[in-house]
């Protein structure tokens, strides 16, 4: 199983609540899976008390300078180079061939990798991690979820942050949103998300794009890849003001993202995250258990529906 025992501070953003104001892009900066990999080699190497870099170089058929640069995340590493290097260090064969295919993917084109560098943004990191995902447990307490959004409620969340924003452009990053869903659409990612019910009712959207919205949560809530639970409004809770998002990957992997503004916080210390798992276990106690959540999801919806049906005050 991968793992490490850093954590990093990376600006990684999910675009939920808002979109990056300047469009940063974070192409100068290594993919999300190199650096892991990385980290993980270095990790590795180190724990080996027998060998000095040098001589774990000079075994693997490197340079001492190219597994510098390998470890720092500066250079990739093929499947071979990094099969080579596993051996000299002596590590386990299920692990061994797992640092293989991650170094595999890690010289792999993300479907992401069409949208330019302007529309990405911050975000990359965030697009690495729910393709690689195999679950992932998130916690908002203003919106819902970027993975459960309605293209409407998405769209009017990005207006919101991008008042200037050319329809075109708009419309780029919508799609971007849209495309992150397939995962939970194919079966490949579970969700689970706990939502704070103040999120449900945000009059400011529109009744129709939340009566939308809420209606296609319930749709949702029940299903395989989906678990939804509500967080009763006036309910204190351990994560106020916290919203996150913890995600487990293919490989055993764990880490959490925090988003804010204009970046995030990417944590992948394992004390750290088994702190955001526990606060997971008592937010899951806290909010309405599963078929509660599903009966006031339908309820939230129809009042915003009932709402779109009341007639307008009459003009003077």
């Amino acid at each position: 199983m991968l793992a490490t025992s850093t954590s990093h501070r990376a600006c990684m953003h999910n675009g939920e609540n808002a979109v990056s104001p300047d469009g940063a892009s974070m192409s100068s900066k290594p993919p999300l899976r190199r650096r892991r990999l990385a980290r993980t080699l270095q990790k590795l190497r180190e724990q080996n008390t027998e060998l000095t870099v040098t001589d774990a170089a000079r075994a693997a058929g490197f340079s001492q300078a190219k597994l510098s640069r390998i470890e720092g995340a500066h250079i990739a590493i093929s499947g071979d180079d990094t099969d080579a290097l596993c051996t000299v260090l002596g590590v386990p064969r299920e692990l061994s061939d797992e640092l293989v295919q991650l170094a595999r993917q890690a010289k792999q084109r993300g479907w992401w990798q069409t949208y330019p560098d302007s529309i990405l943004g911050r975000s990359t990191d965030l697009l690495e991690l729910e393709a690689d995902a195999v679950t992932e447990y998130s916690f908002t307490i203003d919106v819902v979820p970027g993975l459960l959004q309605t293209a409407s409620y998405a769209r009017t969340i990005l207006r919101a942050a991008l008042p200037r924003e050319p329809d075109e452009q708009l419309q780029e990053r919508l799609d971007l949103r849209m495309n992150r869903q397939k995962r939970i659409q194919t079966g490949e990612l579970e969700l689970w998300a706990i939502i704070d019910e103040p999120a449900l009712r945000r009059a400011g959207f529109g009744e129709q794009v939340m009566a939308e919205q809420v209606e296609r949560l319930a749709e949702l809530a029940g299903t395989q890849q989906v678990s939804v639970q509500v967080i009763p409004d006036g309910v204190v809770h351990s994560a106020l003001s916290t919203p996150y998002s913890l995600f487990t990957l293919d490989d055993g992997y764990k880490c959490v993202a925090c988003d804010n503004l204009t970046g995030g916080l990417y944590i992948d210390d394992e004390n750290e995250v088994q702190s955001y798992s526990d606060t997971w276990a008592k937010l899951a106690a806290r909010a309405l258990p599963f078929d509660e959540s599903a009966e006031r999801l339908s309820a939230i919806a129809e009042e915003h529906r009932r709402r779109t049906r009341e007639p307008g005050p009459r003009p003077l």
